[in-house]
């Protein structure tokens, strides 16, 4: 159980089990309409779609936290804070704005490419978003049993300052 006003990062454990869901809908809604006649070629390129988007999405989550990740590997303090800056806030409308983007692209652009073509980057997003997600979960999940410790996010905002405090929290892992 989280301690009040901390949620698990990155997220809880039934957004990863709603991941596998979509992912598994995904393949069969693309199974289902390619059947019975089975196209290799839509597989082929929902494969190479599904691959980019979740390395992107992984890459997108794991960056950024990196040094935090290293930072509490090797200090295993209690809290490791930072401040929100515009800064911050930027690059998450930007990755918002990426990824929106990269949704809308297959649509816009349904004249003018193959009916295959973009039916597998739609798919190939729906897999690759949720895989990418899934992969990182799995990433910190397993850091954090290296180490023995969860991991917490905590955002608070000072009532005399206003000023936003954002954080993680390390504590023994409770089963």
């Amino acid at each position: 159980m989280a301690p009040e006003g901390h949620n698990r990062y990155p997220f809880e454990r039934n957004y990863a089990r709603n991941s596998v869901i979509i992912v598994a809908l995904a393949v069969t809604t693309m199974l289902l309409l390619t059947f019975p006649n089975l196209n290799p070629i839509l597989y082929e390129k929902t494969i190479i779609f599904s691959a980019i988007f979740a390395v992107t999405i992984f890459c997108i989550r794991f960056l950024p936290f990196r040094r935090t990740l290293q930072r509490l590997k090797t200090e295993r303090g209690d809290v490791t804070t930072k401040i929100a800056t515009p800064r911050n806030q930027a690059v998450k409308l930007v990755m918002v704005g990426g990824l929106l983007a990269l949704f809308l692209l297959p649509i816009v652009s349904v004249r003018l490419i193959d009916a295959m073509l973009w039916l597998s980057a739609l798919l190939g997003y729906a897999v690759g978003l949720n895989l990418g997600e899934l992969a990182y979960y799995l990433f910190i999940r397993k850091f954090e049993k290296s180490i023995g410790l969860a991991i917490y996010t905590f955002d608070l905002e000072d009532p005399l300052t206003r000023k936003r405090t954002m954080g993680y929290r390390l504590e023994k892992i409770r089963t």
